[in-house]
């Protein structure tokens, strides 16, 4: 049978991602989900330009203001907003509030203070932390208008364009992120995290030279920013260099002992090189960091694989899935384990269970294609 999804060769995983721990934990915000705030026609409670409006619709998201640490809350619909008259959201009660509630709410929001005062100047609300904390919070296009304002107040913000380049890339607009990346760096040339989101532009473009030159120009600046060195690792990797992927995965785990990426990179550049006992060790560094580490598990038992140790392949592959049931590769190479010792019948209910866990997974459609195809 010619070479398909189900017998091909086993495969290392996690070569020649970007490294995405790019700035500290995000300030924080509550983010509420559980209702698309499409609301209803406000009711006027009598209380100047406050309102309470009632939330309906589908999967959303709402904000709050930000009080002590960031968290993700799920709450049943309808939810009910108390919004100004601009719709900002000043609270959301999870249960439609007492009138007595919302008038202390009312009163309570016309505040600088928690307490009785006056302010000098209408307090403003800190874009950049919300637009940061939605950010880490894994809602880039919801950070960006919050990010986006924050620059119209300040235009020469390099921070902020930063963080804006790195929602562009995330979201594949290169041209957006390069643009916005370039007047960061116009405006502060010696912007390290600036040099290393070009990096990633370029990489995303299939230009690795150039990237590792951005990667380079960020370690000039900050010589132990460990998020470019793993970028400039991952850029040596996909040109082939092994040697000096090597070194900068080296360089990262003498700043960062405990980066599991660090050493399942470094694991990844060892064995391409061909020296199996290192890479083990560096991959068992790495799951000992992470237990649940799918990719460097699925690593593990490649290399056990490719140096004819197939129990052991089997057993790490058996592992990880049940560690890090998310990681297809896992699913993939214990099925292949599995054919290449002809137990077809095991290999069909790798893939069985695979597709149970995640029905319709294209690759696993195939896989069991192929299987069934002899």
């Amino acid at each position: 049978m010619a070479e398909n999804a189900a017998e091909a060769e086993l495969r290392f995983s996690g070569q020649g991602a970007l490294d995405t721990t790019r700035q500290p934990p995000a300030p924080p915000l509550y983010v509420v989900r559980g209702a698309d705030p499409v609301a209803r026609q406000p009711q006027r409670t009598g209380a100047g330009d406050d309102y309470v409006a009632r939330a309906d619709g589908h999967s959303g998201r709402v904000l709050a203001v930000p009080p002590v640490s960031v968290r993700v809350v799920d709450l049943e619909v309808p939810l009910h907003l108390l919004v100004d008259e601009k719709g900002r959201a000043r609270k959301i009660y999870a249960h439609e509030p007492s009138t007595t509630d919302v008038q202390a709410d009312i009163i309570s929001a016309a505040r600088a203070w928690p307490f009785e005062g006056h302010y000098l100047s209408e307090p403003r609300r800190d874009f950049f932390k919300i637009g940061a904390a939605l950010f880490w919070a894994g809602y880039p296009e919801q950070a960006l208008s919050y990010l986006e304002a924050t620059l119209d107040r300040s235009p020469k913000n390099v921070q902020t364009m930063v963080l804006v380049g790195q929602v562009h890339l995330e979201a594949k607009r290169t041209a957006a992120a390069r643009t916005i990346l370039e007047q960061a760096l116009a405006a502060d040339p010696k912007s390290a995290e600036a040099w290393n989101e070009i990096g990633g532009v370029e990489l995303a473009e299939g230009n690795p030279k150039r990237a590792l030159d951005c990667y380079h120009k960020a370690l000039e600046i900050k010589p132990d920013l460990t998020y470019a060195l793993m970028n400039a690792a991952q850029a040596y990797a996909q040109l082939g260099d092994n040697a000096g992927a090597e070194r900068f995965f080296e360089r990262t785990r003498k700043i960062d002992p405990r980066s599991a990426e660090a050493a399942n990179g470094l694991g990844l550049a060892l064995a391409k090189q061909g020296r199996p006992d290192e890479a083990k060790r560096a991959f068992e560094r790495a799951i000992e960091l992470r237990r649940d580490y799918g990719t460097t598990i699925n690593n593990l038992g490649v290399l056990y694989a490719t140096r004819g140790d197939t129990n052991n392949a089997i057993a790490r592959f058996r592992y990880g899935i049940q560690a890090a049931p998310d990681e297809d590769d896992l699913y993939l190479n214990l099925a292949r384990a599995f054919v290449k010792t002809g137990e077809r019948e095991k290999a069909r209910q790798v893939i069985e269970q695979w597709l149970g866990h995640k029905p319709g997974n294209e690759t696993a459609l195939k896989a069991l294609d192929a299987l069934e195809a002899r």
